[in-house]
């Protein structure tokens, strides 16, 4: 029986290992090679001294080769770009008279992967790419709060600026116009008790007085609606219910209040945005409800307040209503409910009515 070695390894040309296997099972070399694309050569022989020309041998890569390939008397084996993995090279000879050494030699090695091929490389570029994903997330979000900001930003301001030149037009309407007028009424009037005799300049006089005093209604109506003096000289409850009063008297509405102050803690801005809103509903009321009796009431629960305004018209159905709004008068209500940090409901049936519910949160109870 010939005596078998695997004579040497070859990596791109270069010896990396050897080791000398006899036919008893000694323990073998382990290699470590670098995975790149390249020649893996093994080279071996076996001593015969009758006839070693006519000696052949097979060689199997454990990993790679399925079963034993046949070299002939070639002494020479070549793999190109192994994967990473743990081989072991077997190598057998056969002598002159077709008998096999089927214990050969064998030699075990590895092939690393490089290093952005391995567990921690993986791990990495999966950590990186997480947060390259959470960045970006974060980005955006903080843009679309940002933009958000600067959008509830812009709103507050036009609606403080809207309502500082109500309070401006209201006043200078109230101040200007209204005491001329005021004062032409009270001029007509005292010349009506002195020139009795004259018909003719009593007739002019009347009209006078009468127009002096329509106008001074319309001046006194539209200071009312920019801003009614009860809201800052009074308070909420009875600007409120001065509102819900000229709306019964002028459309014969019936409304029914249970309407009291709001506590303390809500600001000027807070009220002012309650009262355009309840002004707003009430002109839905009486726009489009079509409903005869309104009902309007406050409560304080649950570390809130919230204000109920309900009709008995016709309704409307919120689902065909693209995103629960009806018409522009809606739409403001809700984007000054936002505002103010209040939530808003509506409930509302086709023929069972409407119902707005405005709930403002009242941060020192919620504490308590």
């Amino acid at each position: 029986m010939a005596l078998l070695r695997i004579e040497s390894m070859r990596f791109n040309g270069r010896v990396v290992g050897g080791d000398d296997a006899p036919l008893s099972n000694k323990p073998v070399r382990e290699i470590r090679l670098r995975a790149e694309s390249g020649r893996v050569e093994f080279q071996f022989t076996a001593l015969s001294f009758a006839a070693p020309e006519k000696m052949r041998f097979r060689h199997k890569l454990e990993g790679i080769d399925p079963d034993w390939i046949d070299d002939g008397p070639k002494r020479q084996a070549v793999y190109t770009s192994l994967p990473p993995g743990r081989y072991r090279f077997h190598v057998q000879a056969c002598n002159h008279e077709g008998v096999w050494n089927t214990v050969g030699a064998s030699l075990a090695f590895e092939v690393i992967p490089p290093w952005w091929r391995t567990g921690w490389a993986y791990l990495g570029e999966a950590l990186a790419a997480a947060g390259a994903l959470v960045w970006f997330y974060e980005r955006r979000m903080r843009r679309a709060h940002r933009l958000r900001q600067l959008q509830e930003d812009f709103s507050r301001r036009l609606i403080a600026s809207q309502e500082a030149e109500r309070r401006r037009v209201a006043g200078e309407l109230h101040d200007d116009l209204g005491q001329e007028l005021l004062l032409i009424k009270n001029w007509a009037a005292m010349a009506l008790e002195s020139l009795n005799e004259e018909e003719a300049l009593r007739d002019q006089l009347i009209k006078i007085s009468d127009s002096a005093g329509r106008a001074l209604q319309s001046v006194r109506a539209l200071t009312q609606d920019l801003r009614p003096y009860e809201l800052d000289r009074l308070g909420l409850n009875a600007a409120v219910e001065s509102m819900v009063e000229r709306l019964s008297s002028s459309t014969g509405l019936r409304c029914r209040v249970q309407f009291t102050e709001p506590p303390e803690e809500l600001s000027p801005e807070t009220r002012t945005a309650v009262y355009r809103i309840l002004q707003e509903s009430f002109n839905n009321i009486v726009r489009h409800a079509q409903a005869a009796e309104a009902f309007l009431e406050t409560e304080v629960s649950d570390g809130f307040w919230r204000v109920r305004l309900a009709d008995n018209g016709r309704g409307f159905d919120l689902k065909a209503a693209p995103g629960g709004n009806v018409g522009q008068g809606l739409a403001g209500i809700r984007e000054r409910a936002r505002l103010i940090g209040a939530r808003l409901r509506i409930q509302s049936r086709p023929g069972v009515g409407t119902a707005l519910i405005l709930e403002l949160p009242l941060k020192n109870r919620a504490k308590r």
